[in-house]
């Protein structure tokens, strides 16, 4: 019961992410999917035989390359929304940060490093001032210039859609 039980989460896990099929692969559009497919974070990387031998399971595998479906606006709502779980005293964050930490940007859309740098690079403009990206020979860093409300950020994603 159990490991039945485990199995069904995982199914509901990974259709959040994945959209749902039928047995001949089809997309099914009369599911109602969540809205993190269109993020297309993960995909069916191919097949391999089950534990028990008996049948054929897919296997996943993130999507690691740049995502341009991932506004400017949703990077840095969520570059902030990471910074908030930082001690407050951080007024900036190393590349290295925001690429790898659990958490960071770069890990939650898995994001290749170079996606990462263009991102970062134009954040000034794209965040009004918000964040600036110092890129040094000796650092690679963002600074949080002045504080700004989770629902401004948010409210930037959704007027991008409009």
């Amino acid at each position: 019961m159990r490991s039945r039980t485990l199995e069904t989460h995982f199914e509901v896990f990974l259709h959040s992410y994945v959209p749902t099929r039928s047995r001949k692969g089809e997309v099914l559009e009369d599911h109602l999917d969540c809205p993190l497919v269109e993020l297309l974070l993960l995909y069916c990387a191919g097949e391999r035989v089950s534990r028990e031998g008996d049948r054929r399971e897919p296997t996943y595998a993130f999507r690691i390359e740049d995502k341009p479906e991932i506004s400017d606006e949703l990077f840095i709502y969520c570059l902030n929304d990471f910074w908030t779980t930082r001690p407050a005293a951080d007024q900036v964050l190393d590349f290295r940060t925001i690429s790898v930490s659990a958490g960071s940007p770069g890990q939650v859309f898995k994001l290749p490093e170079k996606s990462i740098r263009d991102r970062l690079e134009k954040i000034a403009r794209e965040s009004k001032g918000v964040f600036i990206f110092e890129d040094t020979a000796e650092l690679q860093q963002v600074r949080r210039v002045k504080p700004v409300a989770s629902e401004v950020l948010l409210g930037r994603i959704y007027e991008g859609h409009q």
